[in-house]
């Protein structure tokens, strides 16, 4: 039979609810006395080097599975609809059996939080993640705070103008909130259920030390099956005991994505998978941001459909002429980065200053141009040079001849290059 834990007096009391200094006491208790770093040789934490795995490709750059790439769990809470990548799939529904197998044979014990195992939660769409977020985080504050300024309110005559503001807005918050759809996945906004690899086996509070350790920890099957997770290519949260995360560099993994037609051949296997069952976020980052933008333009005026302001006719007199105006409504295509008003060009231009704005508190002696330390210290004629340079990146990677190959060349060569890896 397996270890039972349950007469073992070490209890962490951690939480978020008490005080921090208290907390930090109970914390240390929970990491350096019951969940060491060497309990099981397949624990894993997403609050230290590993904060954004599965949310980046090995060069840093963000990515989102592929929806094809997905599919159902076997065994999931009331039978809901959980979903994961194909392989890490098949290793869930195989783990699950193995246990229910090993209880039958009485190699582990029959009740406790790892006898019946069902998924609560998988995969989470980023797109419907990030729409919550904007209209949230980004679109709210910005009408019902920025927008409250009068001299705002007069600027905004227009998309054009529109745009002048947002942008200005955009600089004061993105450090803070990212508006793009990369700079949301690499932010602690965005959850490590974006990947496909994460399955939950509960719905648990993570911050409740105590629970982690009474229920799951201490429970009889604990170390049996970490062991078995670990057979089939899984490592356990130590921060959440009921969270498997898989392992792409476990061999168990491979056996599985090999059996589901996944053969990198002679190339790197976690390369390949990232490859090939994602997409790099970048390349629809401008798309995704501009319906946005223009649905954001769209909304306010509807809700603000005339444009106020003052004029005085002449310095001889003190008379001010109030001046009301319809706002202008623009085209559905302004966006179009073919054959709209803001086309590739521009599009490059906002990119790289979205995603400076959003990286200023990022730099450091890593990043790939000298003196990148906060964006507010860069020089402008660093940003010209980086400007420049990409505008003649995107004329000689194919230029009018197929401009959206050109574009996304320059918005890679740009986020490895000049942005540098995700921290």
């Amino acid at each position: 039979m397996p270890r039972d834990l349950s007469d073992d007096k070490k209890v962490s009391f951690g939480s978020n609810d008490m005080g921090p200094q208290e907390a930090f006491k109970q914390k240390k208790i929970y990491y350096e006395e019951i969940f060491t770093e060497d309990l099981i040789d397949n624990s894993f934490s997403f609050w230290d080097e590993f904060y954004l795995y599965g949310r980046v490709n090995r060069k840093g750059e963000a990515i989102v599975p592929k929806e094809s790439a997905l599919d159902a769990l076997a065994f999931t809470k009331k039978n809901e609809a959980v979903f994961t990548l194909n392989f890490v799939a098949d290793a869930f529904a195989d783990l699950v059996n193995k246990m229910t197998e090993c209880i039958q044979e009485q190699r582990a014990f029959p009740s406790g939080p790892y006898s019946n195992i069902v998924a609560h939660k998988g995969w989470s769409s980023v797109n419907r993640m990030y729409d919550n977020y904007i209209k949230k985080f980004v679109y709210s504050p910005f009408v019902e705070v920025f927008m409250e300024d009068k001299r705002n309110q007069r600027k905004c005559v227009n998309y054009k103008g529109f745009l002048e503001v947002f942008g200005s807005f955009l600089k004061q918050s993105s450090v803070i909130v990212p508006t793009t759809r990369t700079g949301f996945i690499e932010s602690s906004y965005c959850t490590p259920y974006i990947s496909g690899l994460v399955i939950d086996l509960a719905k648990a509070d993570y911050s409740e030390d105590f629970l982690k350790t009474s229920k799951y920890i201490s429970d009889g099957n604990f170390f049996f099956f970490a062991d078995l997770a670990k057979q089939h290519g899984f490592m356990i949260d130590r921060n959440a005991p009921w969270r498997l995360i898989c392992n792409l560099n476990s061999a168990a993994t491979k056996r599985y994505a090999l059996a589901r037609g996944i053969d990198p051949g002679e190339e790197n296997f976690v390369d390949f998978v990232h490859d090939t069952l994602y997409t790099k976020s970048n390349e629809l980052d401008m798309v995704i941001h501009a319906v946005y933008l223009k649905d954001m333009y769209d909304s306010y005026v509807e809700r603000n459909p005339l444009h106020f302001d003052i004029r005085i006719p002449s310095r001889k007199t003190c008379s001010i002429i109030d001046v009301v105006t319809a706002r202008q409504e623009t085209s559905d295509d302004v966006m179009d980065l073919s054959v709209g008003e803001y086309k590739y060009k521009w599009s490059i231009r906002s990119y790289y200053y979205l995603r400076m704005f959003e990286r200023n508190s990022y730099f450091d002696s890593t990043a790939r141009v000298p003196g990148f330390v906060t964006f507010n210290e860069i020089p402008s004629s660093v940003h010209s040079k980086n400007l420049r340079f990409l505008y003649d990146v995107y004329k000689a990677s194919g230029g009018d001849t197929d401009p959206r190959r050109a574009y996304l060349q320059t918005i890679a060569l740009f986020e490895e290059e000049i942005l540098g890896i995700a921290l």
